[in-house]
């Protein structure tokens, strides 16, 4: 699998999400997946994920970066649902087994499907928002807050983390494929984990170091009023795309939770 199919790098298309705010697309992000930690229907959660599908296509992202991304997280959303699946007790035994139940198998595929979808709409984001106008979002979006918090800092953080991402998967892939050049066996469980977590956590501490150094170079410190080069403006659109969000993420949580 080759890294240009994996999901957490910027996609340059042009599209009508391309095109918007990045503060747009960052609070219908933040709309969404709080919407969606508050539905508790099944059928619910499979709707808000075809609108997902939905944000990929209209943003002309091919869909197999969204695949190949969840493909990533495989093990924690099967850990996740083996977890719920065997720890909740509500029901009775399902196939004359005691300890899976109906209501634990109903929380286990819930979880599961939650959790796909939370991993596909920050895939979305990443792929439609470049890491500089991400931190230019978020230290916009929450400047009220400056007196509270760096707010600087904080969006400087999370746009690294963000920017570190795709570069970790990159590495990873790398760092496998030299391992079985030399004749490494993939198929060691435990020891082949080791033998790749440990170089990557080593790559992670030299790009931070090499990262420092450069902003170091650069003059950068903090507290300090930075500008952006380049940055969306406001738009109608963009109001009405938010508007869409805000009463679609109301019109879910409604049919999920009725009174």
């Amino acid at each position: 699998m080759r890294f240009d199919a994996l999901a957490g790098r910027y996609w340059p298309v042009r599209s009508f999400w391309h095109n918007r705010d990045p503060r747009v697309k960052l609070a219908v992000t933040m709309i969404l997946l709080i919407s969606m930690i508050g539905l508790t229907s099944i059928y619910a959660l499979l709707t808000m994920g075809a609108i997902i599908i939905i944000l990929f296509t209209s943003a002309r992202l091919p869909l197999a970066n969204l695949f190949s991304g969840l493909r990533s997280f495989r093990w924690l959303v099967l850990f996740t649902f083996l977890v719920n699946l065997f720890f909740v007790r509500d029901g009775h035994g399902l196939w004359g087994i005691p300890w899976i139940t109906t209501g634990g198998t109903s929380v286990a595929i819930i979880y599961a499907v939650r959790l796909l979808n939370l991993l596909s709409l920050s895939i979305w984001l990443m792929m439609t928002v470049r890491p500089l106008d991400m931190v230019a979002a978020i230290q916009r979006l929450f400047s009220p807050l400056q007196r509270f918090i760096p707010v600087g800092e904080f969006a400087l953080s999370m746009g690294l983390a963000i920017r570190f991402f795709p570069l970790l998967l990159e590495e990873s892939e790398e760092i496998a494929l030299a391992q079985r050049a030399r004749g490494a066996d993939k198929n060691r469980g435990v020891k082949s984990a080791i033998a790749l977590i440990i170089p990557l956590f080593v790559g992670v501490i030299r790009r931070a170091e090499d990262l420092a150094h450069a902003m170091e170079a650069r003059g950068y410190q903090t507290g300090m009023v930075r500008t952006d080069w380049r940055f969306n403006g406001w738009e109608l659109k963009d109001s009405i795309t938010l508007l869409f969000a805000v009463v679609f993420a109301v019109i879910m949580w409604i049919i999920s939770n009725p009174r």
